[in-house]
């Protein structure tokens, strides 16, 4: 009997699959199902549902690989019930990356014409299409005052440009201040909520301008106050790369926090203590996938003038970029237990590295809006005090 039109092409559709799964044939077999990726997973604690974590994940993979399973779409949707936290990879005894993985899986299972056209319309003329993105929102203009110094290339991204203005002024007045010949990228984007959607055609549209950006720029620095980003440009470009666009080692790519914990690491200063006010700390996942926890905490220790709580448990808000519009009452279900292990107090702060996670945050009803900052905020608000001993420096 021979197969109908429609059934061939899925039949076919999946054989092609199976061709492109075998190059992480490798790293799907080195899963032993401990399930140490299962105590940590935040969507796992949500669902209970072991296919929402790593080892389901890659479970549902090896069905695919080995021709038992054969609903690509059934597998792709549950791919994607994933904040791409990257804390699975961390309690990997078999050092899986997991996170690399599953953006591979993504790209390779994708379909992206299947996409909701309003996630899609957002996705693209918002982050793709620059032009009109600064149309609606309008253009940064800001300008140098220090021609001399070390260059630093900050690029403020997506979220930035959109919703937090006043942190990319704030960041380019400290850059100033501290003496350093800054310059701004803004209006692009890194690239990585298409390659996380398994969109790779606008993932390396996305990249290679930023890249272009970054190398007419000539900087000494590239920072940005999007850990996201930086963990994008530092990991993600050089994993995904297909082509030649690697920075050189010249240019060194730097989180904001990374960036002046190295500067101001000696200075004797600290902020004027402020009586009765405290201030919850949350820690951003691609801050911990950099590796900068303590720098993180230098900065918000040395320049907050009170003292820090980061509450019971440091674990994620639930954004997840795209996974907060695909699965937003999951999104908000994580968000929910990290409110309560912070136990926020009436009028307390809550300062955080990542304006994605800030946006997450702001969705609670446990905090006003107002009193969430980022580290930015901080540094700025007392960086006139110690920016003439460092002009020296540099």
């Amino acid at each position: 009997m021979k197969l109908t039109e429609k059934k061939e092409k899925k039949f076919f559709s999946v054989k092609d699959t199976l061709f492109s799964l075998e190059e992480i044939s490798d790293i799907l077999s080195s899963c032993k199902k401990c399930g140490k990726c299962q105590s940590v997973c935040p969507v796992f604690e949500n669902t209970g549902f072991e296919h929402h974590t790593a080892r389901g994940k890659i479970s549902l993979l090896q069905g695919l690989e080995k021709e038992l399973l054969f609903d690509k779409s059934k597998i792709e949707e549950n791919l994607k019930v994933c904040l791409l936290c990257g804390k699975c990879g961390e309690a990997c005894p078999r050092n899986i990356d997991t996170k690399t993985l599953f953006i591979k899986s993504r790209l390779i299972l994708n379909d992206f014409k299947q996409k909701s056209f309003i996630k899609k319309n957002i996705i693209r003329f918002f982050i793709a299409f620059p032009k009109i993105k600064n149309f609606i929102f309008g253009n940064q203009k800001i300008q140098n005052k220090n021609f001399s110094g070390k260059k630093v290339l900050f690029f403020s991204g997506c979220l930035f440009d959109q919703f937090y203005r006043d942190k990319t002024l704030k960041a380019f007045d400290i850059f100033n201040k501290l003496g350093y010949n800054t310059s701004l990228v803004s209006g692009e984007c890194c690239g990585i909520p298409f390659l996380s959607s398994g969109d790779m055609k606008k993932y390396r549209f996305s990249r290679e301008r930023l890249y272009g950006k970054i190398i007419d720029e000539k900087p000494d620095f590239v920072v940005s106050g999007c850990p996201t980003c930086i963990d994008t440009i530092k990991k993600v470009w050089s994993e995904f790369s297909y082509d030649d666009l690697i920075l050189s080692e010249k240019i060194k790519v730097m989180d904001f926090h990374e960036f002046l914990y190295s500067d101001l690491k000696d200075l004797n200063f600290s902020a004027e203590k402020t009586e009765n006010m405290k201030i919850k700390w949350h820690t951003p996942c691609h801050i911990k996938s950099l590796g900068i926890e303590n720098e993180a905490r230098f900065l918000v220790d040395k320049f907050s003038g009170c003292s820090i709580e980061k509450g019971k448990e440091d674990s994620c808000c639930g954004f997840g970029g795209t996974f907060s519009m695909e699965h937003p009452l999951m999104s908000m279900s994580v968000l929910d237990k990290r409110m309560k292990s912070l136990d926020m107090k009436k009028d307390e702060l809550l300062v955080t590295g990542c304006p994605a996670c800030m946006m997450q945050l702001g969705r609670s009803s446990s905090v006003k809006k107002e009193n969430i900052l980022h580290t930015i905020d901080l540094v700025f608000k007392n960086i006139d005090k110690i920016s003439g001993n460092q002009e020296e420096k540099i």
